[in-house]
């Protein structure tokens, strides 16, 4: 039984359809992975740290963090140290700051102090407990509780897009009701395709995945009440059909132009699903080669806060796959 050999990991990496946690080598061997091997080294580093140092200084997950970054940048060719002549300086001159937290408690009383509203406080908050970090765009903070790859992929990911994009905040207020929920779900979709960019192995979420949603379980996470959050899988399935088959409609469905009426957490949950599914139509795309990698970059930079609803409608037709060409 071999366990977490790096070259082994790389081949099978390479699966695109589900994550692969066991291989067999030959007759009498396999290979199990429970850790990727960045989450090894970075383990190794840490636990080296750990012993050198006498004092209980918190692990420095820093470096890890601005290699993801790197990484990321690097794979979308995008030049950390081009000039910004409108911001009059570097890309890497914006890298966020990282702290780490041994206690939520610690990151709840630091939060106290800043001047953010409570109810994103306490979002911060729970994404800190559930998934171990989370990036705070008004502070450029990554904040990290527990060192989890998915999570920390997924954070660069809303790092790097925040930052091409100037650190631009959707203003729900200068936003039309459809702009607002298209500029959330487009960033939702471009930081997990980062985030799969950097973990391939980041779950995923399609239209099937979608269907097994319709689950206690998963209206308690997405804190709704189960009806509320059957209307939104409802919407979120019927949305899929629209962005493809438009003209197969007459009008636009009566459940689509309700939206705007939901409460906000419907909304964002909606929003959030749509994201997760368009970057899985994305990553299918780039991996497959029709999307290409200038393509993705420019994607990154493209402005949220207008025209979110043509954009978001116009990438979902470039990049997603009929049923007919894919039965073919």
């Amino acid at each position: 039984m071999l366990q977490n050999v790096d070259s082994l990991y790389f081949r099978a990496a390479g699966e695109f359809a589900h994550t692969v946690d066991a291989v067999l080598v030959n007759a009498n061997t396999a290979a199990v992975f429970n850790a990727t091997p960045v989450e090894k080294w970075q383990s190794y580093r840490l636990a080296i740290e750990r012993w050198r140092e006498e004092s209980q200084r918190h692990p420095d997950v820093t470096p890890l963090i601005y290699d993801l970054i790197d990484a990321l940048l690097d794979l979308l060719r995008i030049d950390r140290y081009e000039d910004d002549e409108e911001a009059q300086r570097y890309f890497v001159d914006c890298y966020p700051e990282v702290a780490y937290y041994n206690s939520v408690e610690d990151a709840r009383v630091f939060l106290a102090r800043s001047t953010l509203p409570l109810s994103k406080r306490n979002q911060y908050l729970v994404e800190l407990m559930e998934t171990g970090s989370t990036y705070i765009p008004n502070l450029n903070l990554l904040a990290v509780h527990r060192l989890r790859m998915a999570a920390a992929a997924r954070n660069v990911g809303r790092f790097v897009h925040h930052a091409c994009r100037r650190f631009e905040a959707m203003d729900a207020a200068q936003q039309s009701g459809d702009d607002s929920l298209y500029g959330r779900a487009l960033a939702e979709a471009m930081e997990q395709f980062c985030a799969r960019l950097l973990y391939p192995s980041q779950p995923v979420v399609d239209d099937a995945h979608l269907i097994s949603f319709y689950e206690d379980e998963e209206s308690m996470r997405v804190h709704l009440a189960p009806a509320e959050h059957a209307r939104v899988l409802d919407c979120a399935l019927q949305h899929r059909d629209f962005e493809l088959h438009a003209r197969s409609y007459a009008v636009e469905p009566q459940r689509l132009r309700e939206i705007a009426a939901w409460p906000g957490a419907m909304q964002d949950a909606l929003a959030t699903y749509l994201g997760q599914m368009l970057a899985g139509d994305l990553y299918r795309a780039y991996i497959e080669g029709e999307l290409t990698r200038s393509e993705a970059r420019a994607m990154m930079f493209r402005p949220l806060s207008k025209e979110a609803r043509n954009l978001y409608f116009a990438l979902a037709r470039r990049v997603r796959r009929r049923p007919a060409r894919s039965a073919a």
